[in-house]
């Protein structure tokens, strides 16, 4: 039977990121290439498309993962003018939206306390106020966020978890406070967005398995879902949640 119609399609090579639309344009993220002989040719592409068309407006390329697992993870995010992409290895880059030039770049294993994350990373850049944070892998679950404008650290925080989380990262308001909750392996936390300071921290599990679930947020209340480890709701009150 027939099913919808496609009105275009677009080689945008292996990518387990979602594409994401902003302003009549099109951003998706792809790797090809391969692993040989313990040489890779990997390479990972950001794409701009008409979404009309799918033409190609742009692309903008950099080394890929560079084992086994291909494709890339993060989801990109448009602010504005910029879109900021993170790679599996750990690239963190902000590029303009029109034309894909590259503005700066940061490799996250450069962070004191990181170190390239064993599947590759998976959470989509968020950006709030004058920051954009992502999660880093690190002994300590690390939380990392520069300046949107040029790339310069501005904070990091160590959640106390012994591997980073896959989720992203995502901004709410609790109780009246605009504030970022994030989770890695066995904790979840709450951070003041415009310098890293911790609101509350709760241990969810004691054996820090990988979170890949984003957490939910909705009046007051945090849920989260843990691989293996089931699911919790917690309720956010007097700045402490239970």
């Amino acid at each position: 039977k027939e099913g919808l119609k496609i009105l275009w399609k677009a080689p945008v090579k292996l990518g387990y990121s979602s594409p994401v639309i902003a302003d009549g344009r099109v951003y998706a993220m792809g790797d090809g290439g391969e692993q040989k002989e313990g040489k890779s040719t990997r390479v990972d592409t950001v794409w701009c498309l008409n979404t009309l068309t799918g033409a190609v407006l742009w692309s903008y390329s950099y080394p890929g993962q560079g084992n086994e697992y291909g494709g890339t993870y993060a989801t990109p995010t448009v602010d504005g003018d910029r879109i900021y992409t993170l790679s599996r290895l750990g690239r963190l880059n902000c590029l303009k939206a029109d034309s894909g030039q590259a503005v700066w770049s940061k490799e996250l294993t450069d962070v004191e306390g990181a170190k390239p994350s064993t599947y590759g990373y998976a959470g989509s850049p968020l950006v709030i106020g004058k920051v954009v944070i992502v999660q880093a892998e690190g002994a300590k679950g690390l939380c990392v966020a520069f300046s949107k404008e040029t790339g310069e650290s501005a904070w990091k925080y160590e959640a106390g978890a012994a591997v980073a989380g896959h989720a992203s990262p995502v901004a709410c308001e609790l109780e009246g406070k605009v504030c970022v909750v994030g989770v890695t392996g066995g904790v979840i936390f709450c951070l003041d967005p415009a310098d890293g300071r911790e609101l509350w921290n709760h241990s969810t599990s004691k054996d820090g398995i990988r979170t890949n679930a984003t957490p939910v947020i909705s009046d007051n209340s945090v849920f989260i879902t843990q691989f293996r480890n089931g699911c919790a709701l917690l309720k956010v009150n007097a700045g402490k949640p239970a």
